[in-house]
């Protein structure tokens, strides 16, 4: 645990830059771009849940997507923290697949709440 943002954000955008090689290294930073969505600096957050939406990354059928996210459990600190992320990034894909006529979830501030403590 590092207590400096910068040098976390640092330490995150090295991880997403090894995980997009796909080398060796790929699941390594796989694990720590997962742990590391728990970042209680707001910008490395959202950075990493942008990077988690992305459908190159999680599948875009949902129940995949879900079934990733559960084999990926084991991964998070704590289980209310998978929850939340889980629900957020599923919610977010239902809005990019336009699968809800509920409003878009663009909302900064409902992912944050959904994720803070």
């Amino acid at each position: 645990n590092n207590r400096n943002h910068l040098t976390r954000g640092l330490y995150c955008d090295l991880m997403v830059a090894l995980y997009n090689d796909g080398g060796d290294f790929a699941e390594v930073a796989e694990v720590a771009l997962i742990k590391n969505i728990e970042d209680p600096n707001e910008l490395i957050k959202t950075k990493l849940l942008s990077f988690w939406s992305d459908t190159k990354r999680l599948p875009s059928n949902p129940t995949q997507r879900l079934i990733k996210m559960m084999q990926n459990k084991s991964m998070f600190e704590s289980e209310q923290t998978w929850i939340k992320t889980t629900v957020w990034l599923m919610l977010d894909l239902i809005r990019a697949l336009k699968l809800s006529d509920e409003p878009p979830l663009d909302d900064h501030d409902l992912h944050m709440k959904m994720l803070g403590d």
